[in-house]
């Protein structure tokens, strides 16, 4: 694997796991950052307000970042970006717009009943566009604590416990999708359908800004989009 400082990993190249770790352990403590560090502001009984729900996720996040640094992290996670990350953030961004794009046109074919239920859950919206700087603060924090946790952390420890490479993927983009089920069925969906990109591109090369900054391209432009709905 290439130095942070040069143009990146090899293809196909994973941070590499410094020593084995007891099976059992490793699932608890992932187990247990899911369920006191990840699980999303939609199914605590906080007020679901932008604010809020970037305070709590900034927390998250930085309980996760300390887990991980003391867990080995340094050794095991590349805290640096690299230099081609924001232009492949954008390509990504891009590809996942246009993907919605085209599962909304396929969602507006659907019956209206079986339409109705796929998309019932809490949807994120802005009053204004004076709540897009807000919007872009939080979309940050929540892309860098999901990326943190379901692909550098997840991925890297599944490893460790010489778990297949298509499991832990699988693995991965399940409990994404879980963590999005308050949003709705196809929401829940979609995000499963994303964290296997997501994971895949991770294991290609291990860089979690890009797919942070990715991540938070899209969901903003989603915040964004429904200025203009309705």
């Amino acid at each position: 694997m290439r130095s942070l400082h040069g143009s990146g990993p090899a293809a196909g190249a994973v941070p590499p796991a410094p020593s084995a770790r007891a099976p059992a352990a490793a699932l608890g403590r992932l187990a247990l950052l899911y369920l006191l560090v990840l699980l999303p502001v939609g199914w605590l009984g906080v007020p679901r307000s932008l604010v809020s729900a970037g305070a709590l996720a900034a927390l998250q996040g930085g309980v996760l970042v300390l887990v991980m640094l003391r867990d080995r992290g340094r050794a095991r996670f590349h805290w640096r970006p690299y230099r081609r990350d924001a232009l492949e953030a954008g390509i990504i961004a891009a590809g996942l717009v246009g993907a919605l794009a085209l599962a909304s046109l396929l969602a507006g074919a659907l019956p209206d009943p079986l339409r109705e239920s796929l998309l019932r859950g809490y949807r994120w919206e802005l009053q204004g566009v004076a709540q897009v700087p807000l919007a872009l603060g939080f979309v940050l924090i929540s892309a860098y604590r999901e990326e943190l946790y379901f692909r550098a952390y997840l991925l890297t420890v599944l490893e460790e416990i010489a778990t297949p490479p298509w499991l832990a993927v699988l693995t991965s983009a399940l409990l994404f999708g879980l963590g999005h089920l308050y949003q709705g069925w196809l929401a829940a969906v979609t995000a499963v359908l994303i964290g296997v990109g997501f994971a895949l591109l991770y294991r290609h090369r291990p860089s979690v800004h890009r797919l942070a900054w990715a991540h938070a391209a899209f969901n903003l432009a989603v915040l964004t989009g429904t200025l203009f709905a309705g």
